[in-house]
């Protein structure tokens, strides 16, 4: 995702950052400031069908959080605080197979 398309700036020039299996930081921010590419570790996402079960939003960022793992809603807010200019969005797990 463009900064555009997250409704932030466009970011300066400088290069590219990953974050892996994290629920972001003061220090990820600091480090990734104003990155062209942010690579995010993202889990957890809360979907329609969770609404409707009657689970919220805080409750999935709640869940991912103890388990060391950020929703794609907390990644996005990582990009914008970093000015980073793009977004993509990972997640590996050994609980999926047929990958390898």
């Amino acid at each position: 995702l463009s900064a555009e398309v997250l409704g932030g700036p466009s970011p300066r020039p400088g290069g590219g950052v990953i974050l892996g299996d994290t629920n972001g930081g003061e220090a990820a921010a600091n480090a990734g400031q104003g990155c062209d590419l942010l690579v995010h570790e993202a889990t957890n996402a809360c979907i329609d069908a969770d609404i409707r079960a009657g689970c919220t939003h805080a409750r999935v960022e709640e869940q991912a959080v103890a388990h060391g793992h950020s929703t794609p809603q907390m990644a996005a807010q990582s990009a914008l605080s970093m000015q980073a200019g793009h977004l993509a969005l990972t997640h590996f797990s050994p609980r999926y197979k047929g990958d390898g």
